[in-house]
């Protein structure tokens, strides 16, 4: 029995559900379900509203229960813009509720290779007469209008919808759901949050099943709606959740380290598209294998990390490539990884081929360095680069997702922020970009003191930053050089040990960011750093200005000004 409410305790989502149910005549009691009851109830202004293949004389019979469903979702959820495609002879209803990406901006939608304007839809395909009351297995179907290829956030996204529906519809049925509704107050603001229906607990990051009480389709539309938010904290396969992801959440979603995951994604050759990437991007995946190489170079056996797991492509149950692999063999099989321009240009079967007859990991080895990748990684056109800078390798370097860059902003609205820089050697990036930049202090990722304290080492001088990426005159040429005259020259990084990196970093403006001296700081909350831009130099780039006067200070107005300017203008239009 539906509970009673205080006049004056009213809210308007509970006067918006009265309402609905008056002009609906939809209040359906837990007692009554019986097939009179339902025709007594019988909404033909609702079945007009259905696009169906009958005829205006014949109107499509629709269980009740699907339609309160329908309109609960219609009240507490007005962005789905729910549409419903009728064939009644089947007694079949394709339901297909929109997702609109108002919380991401364009760069996370490319960085998950989803198009800006476009909503993401889930399409169920129901029983339109019993509804729940059926063994009817639901289909459900993920898609964006524009999509015209596999995309693997989509896929990831189509696998949870299947089993999320399929286990509901498999365990509930037209009684239970009616009475979760019938006992519901609808005092509570839905958009604040469902409740967990066994522990009554907030959902967050775990994959909790949200309550009844605002009908099936509702529950539906609100998980799927927590879970794209939180992508990237499970492995896009099995769908259980990464390891340690409350210290290294990132943007992008991988395959976790399971064998029977990596076996599923390189067996049929799932999420990512070696082709497009290398055509799209050549900067970025020359830069990735560069790294890569980097860090094997650098790396003991068994310190690699993250490190591959490879199948032979000709016995999918062998292990070609495991972590008790060698950094000598994975030395040997990059050698075969030709050069980025001799890869442009090139079909997926092409390359494929090329790579396995060279050496039979060499295809799959790439593929993992680039599918492993958790940041977003996007090269910056010359046009739009730093010119203070002084080098032709520029990146964006995006970290975190949508709800932690949402945490981010809200602090940066309350606190303000800052740029500074962190420099490291080029072999510890590898694991950077897949694992987050973190505070090392006192961990086995410390490579140097720690004289002020735990944190995230920083600095607003690039120079001193640099020092710390093993910046030095042997490694690039000296200033006075001019750079090679042939823009295809300097377009691509070439020997990962001629190469120093930096990253250029936002960071909240609060208590937690110590300034120590005037270029030593310190921010003992990595949630409180993000990346913003990637910087490389090699032996064609030009020495930044060793004068004092000319140093590359973030707090000097004319570089911080320039950075936020810029990155102002990526937030603009990607937003």
């Amino acid at each position: 029995m539906q509970k009673e409410v205080n006049e004056g305790m009213k809210t308007p989502l509970l006067e918006m559900q009265q309402e609905a149910n008056e002009g609906l005549k939809l209040s359906v009691s837990s007692s009554s379900m019986q097939d009179s009851t339902y025709e007594e109830m019988y909404d033909s202004e609702l079945c007009e509203n259905f696009d169906s293949d009958d005829s205006d004389d014949d109107i499509p019979e629709i269980h009740p229960l699907l339609q309160k469903d329908i309109q609960l979702l219609q009240i507490f959820f007005p962005q789905s813009c729910i549409k419903t495609s009728l064939v009644s002879q089947l007694c079949q209803m394709d339901l297909t509720m929109c997702f609109p990406l108002t919380h991401l901006n364009e760069m996370k939608m490319r960085a998950w290779g989803l198009c800006k304007g476009f909503p993401i839809n889930i399409r169920l395909t129901v029983n339109s007469k019993l509804y729940l009351a059926t063994n009817e297995t639901v289909i459900a179907k993920v898609f964006q209008e524009t999509s015209t290829k596999c995309n693997s956030v989509l896929g990831q996204l189509e696998r949870i919808a299947r089993y999320f529906c399929t286990k509901q519809f498999s365990i509930l049925t037209n009684e239970i759901v009616q009475k979760h509704i019938d006992n519901c107050s609808f005092q509570d603001n839905v958009l604040n949050g469902f409740k967990d229906s066994e522990s009554g607990e907030t959902c967050e990051l775990e994959k909790k099943t949200p309550s009844l009480d605002y009908g099936l389709l509702s529950q539906i539309y609100y998980y799927m709606q927590e879970r794209i938010t939180t992508l990237s904290n499970f492995c896009p396969i099995c769908d259980n959740l990464h390891p340690g992801c409350a210290d290294k959440v990132l943007l992008k979603p991988v395959v976790c380290t399971n064998t029977l995951c990596m076996f599923t994604y390189q067996t049929f050759e799932a999420m990512t598209d070696l082709a497009h990437w290398i055509n799209v991007q050549p900067e970025v995946v020359q830069l990735l294998i560069l790294l890569t190489k980097a860090a094997i170079e650098h790396s003991r056996d068994g310190h690699l990390s993250p490190a591959p797991l490879i199948f032979n492509p000709e016995n999918s149950t062998e292990l070609i490539v495991d972590l008790n692999t060698k950094c000598s063999e994975l030395r040997e099989i990059t050698k075969f990884i030709p050069d980025i321009k001799d890869m442009l240009d090139l079909s997926e079967d092409l390359l494929k081929n090329n790579f396995q007859e060279a050496h039979i990991a060499s295809y799959p080895f790439l593929r993992w360095i680039i599918s492993s990748l958790r940041a977003h990684i996007e090269y910056i056109p010359p046009e739009k680069q730093f010119e203070f800078m002084t080098t032709d390798h520029q990146f964006l370097l995006l970290f975190k997702p949508p709800r932690e860059d949402t945490i981010f902003n809200q602090k940066k609205n309350k606190y303000g922020s800052v740029f500074a820089f962190h420099g490291s050697p080029i072999f510890n990036w590898h694991s950077i970009i897949r694992e987050g930049l973190l505070v090392a202090s006192g961990t086995s990722r410390q490579l140097n003191g720690a004289a002020y304290g735990n944190g995230i080492y920083l600095s607003p001088n690039l120079h001193l930053s640099l020092g710390y990426s093993c910046f030095s005159h042997d490694i690039l040429w000296c200033s006075k050089l001019k750079k090679n005259k042939i823009p295809e020259y300097n377009r691509f990084l070439r020997n990962s040990t001629h190469i120093a990196c930096v990253t250029l970093c936002e960071v909240i403006n609060d208590s937690h960011l110590k300034k120590h001296t005037k270029e030593i700081w310190t921010c003992e909350k990595s949630e409180n750093v993000t990346t913003r831009f990637f910087f490389v130099y090699d032996r064609n780039s030009e020495t930044p200005q060793r004068k004092t006067t000319d140093y590359v200070d973030t707090e000097r107005p004319k570089y911080a000004d320039q950075f936020f300017s810029t990155l102002n203008y990526y937030s603009s239009l990607y937003s």
